[in-house]
Order: structure tokens, then C-alpha cells, then sequence
């Protein structure tokens, strides 16, 4: 990255000093060392803590040393109170949406108003998830940070990269159904073609939500999750909140007439199988690489 970009995206931005929602449960303060990257923090005690509700660059990615050097400004030696904690991811981190002490800004909203991360919520950590996509929407719409450059950009749904956090946006055009699972196409050719899967699990929450697949086709939408290529690119929904519909979604389920290009719902149409690693990251041995 240029120097002067670097140098201005570290400047101190107006503060608007945004503070934790109301209705979180708060939990217990702790003392941070240093920012690990964009979005993790190492702890006095010795462990971590992944920010819950946002991804931040890594490695060698586009501004990830921006987002470090910027989180790292924020927390180094100050005391963070956490909020709606989730269970350890398996990595052994503590996940919380997590505020400054002293002055009570919310770190997840400062990372999003200036661009340096991305909104990635899980099954249990998505409290506060529609001001988080609030925020991300307006560094989107003002190029902040990553939005300024085209390689984090919206993905079109005829063309998703695999091995990486995605956000992607394109209309499911027919349902299928696998062993266990359930599957959401965006082109005619499920081999190829982008597609969003389901378990049991989550295909339970959003039937809770009433968003049936059925009613979900025919549906513009945009969805984020971390892509791998199983058969074409693929994202595993988790919860409801990795979707975003364009549109109003109609009362009832209405079949577009496109559906008779694809087997009828119920009927077996996949047999996906998951590759061993993602490209250009090691091999994940329990799941998708490590955000």
C-alpha cells in the first residue's frame, strides 16, 4: 500500500464515538495488550479475543496492516468492557461485541465506520447486527477504507471467487434439497454456479424466521460468508442474518417461472463435496480458514 494512503487512513477521523447498544449483557472488563489484527486482541490473562459481529483483512490481504495498526491505537493498554459473549470459538478465542472503559465507544462500530472491516456475524453472536450493517452501508456509500478498493467490492453472483469472506449479490433462482440439506441456486447449473446450502440446523432458523425456501426464490439478495468450491462457489448459511433481501419479500410463496429449469423442491439435486483446503491458505482440518 502507498505510504500516503496508509498514513491517511491511520489519521484520527471525526469521533463519533459511538457507544454500545442498549440491551446487551454486559460482562466483565479486561485489561488489552495489543491488537493481534483487525478484529483480535490479545488479553492481559494471556488469551485472545475475536470481536464478534465484523472480519477484518489478514495477512497479506489489501489494508490489513491498516486495520491492525488502527485497532491497535484503540485498545493498547486500556481497559475493554465485553458485552453479549459467546462461547469460545475453536480456536480458544473469547468472542464479544466489546467497549472502551473509559469512555464506553463501541469497537465494533469504530472499525466499520472507517472501512477496516466487514460485518460476519455467527448463529449466536448477531446481536446488534442491524446497526452493524447500518454502519457498514455508510462506509460503503462514502468509499471508506477497504470500500475504496474493488478487490473488497460487492460480488456479482456469476462471479464469486472462492477461498475468502465474500459478500455477493444476485437472486435465487430455485431450491433443491440434498441428504440433510437444503440448497439455494443463483444460475442453472448447480455444478458451476454459485449456491448458498443449508443444514438441518440453520435451514430450523430460518424456518423460524418464515423464510422458507419456497418463499426465498425468485429473491433478490445479498448474502456473506466465507466461499468455497464445492463444485462451483458455495456459501454455507449458518442464521438468517447472513442474508439481506433487496426487496420486499411477498406475502406467499410465488414460483417463478424459471423454477422447471431445476428439479422439483424434495428431490435430491446435489452431491457436493467439500475440497480439504481453500486456495491460497493452509489446509483448515475442522472447518473454513480462520477469520
Amino acid at each position: 500500500m502507498p505510504f500516503l494512503v496508509l498514513l491517511f487512513l491511520l489519521l484520527p477521523l471525526p469521533a463519533l464515538a459511538l457507544p454500545l447498544p442498549e440491551g446487551l449483557a454486559l460482562g466483565e472488563t479486561v485489561m488489552a495488550l495489543e491488537a493481534i489484527d483487525g478484529d483480535t486482541i490479545r488479553l492481559q490473562t494471556g488469551g485472545e479475543l475475536r470481536l464478534s459481529g465484523l472480519v477484518a483483512p489478514k495477512d497479506d490481504e489489501p489494508l490489513a496492516e491498516a486495520a491492525k495498526k488502527t485497532l491497535d491505537r484503540l485498545v493498547r493498554g486500556k481497559r475493554l468492557i465485553l458485552a453479549a459473549e459467546s462461547a469460545k470459538d475453536r480456536f480458544g478465542r473469547r468472542r464479544a461485541q466489546a467497549g472502551l472503559e473509559a469512555s464506553g465507544t463501541w469497537l465494533q462500530s469504530e472499525m466499520l465506520i472507517r472501512g477496516l472491516a466487514r460485518v460476519a456475524s455467527a448463529a449466536d453472536d448477531s446481536q446488534g447486527i442491524k446497526t452493524l450493517l447500518a454502519l457498514e452501508e455508510s462506509a460503503r456509500q462514502e468509499r471508506q477504507g477497504l470500500w475504496a478498493d474493488r478487490r473488497y467490492g460487492i460480488r456479482k453472483a456469476d462471479h464469486v471467487p472462492a477461498g475468502r469472506f465474500e459478500i455477493v449479490e444476485g437472486t435465487i433462482l430455485a431450491s433443491g434439497r440434498g441428504v440433510g440439506r437444503t440448497y439455494l441456486n443463483f444460475g442453472a447449473d448447480w455444478k458451476t454456479d454459485f449456491t448458498l446450502t443449508l443444514d438441518g440446523e440453520a435451514s430450523k432458523l430460518f424456518r423460524e424466521a418464515k423464510l422458507t425456501p419456497a418463499k426465498m426464490v425468485g429473491q433478490k439478495v445479498r448474502v456473506r460468508g466465507f466461499v468455497i468450491l464445492t463444485n462451483g462457489p458455495m456459501i454455507e448459511l449458518s442464521h438468517p442474518d447472513q442474508v439481506e433481501f433487496l426487496d420486499p419479500l411477498p406475502e406467499k410463496a410465488i414460483k417463478p417461472p424459471y423454477q422447471s429449469l431445476f428439479a422439483k423442491p424434495g428431490v435430491r439435486t446435489h452431491d457436493h463435496t467439500p475440497q480439504p483446503s481453500c486456495p491460497g491458505r493452509p489446509a483448515c482440518p475442522a472447518g473454513p480458514c480462520r477469520l
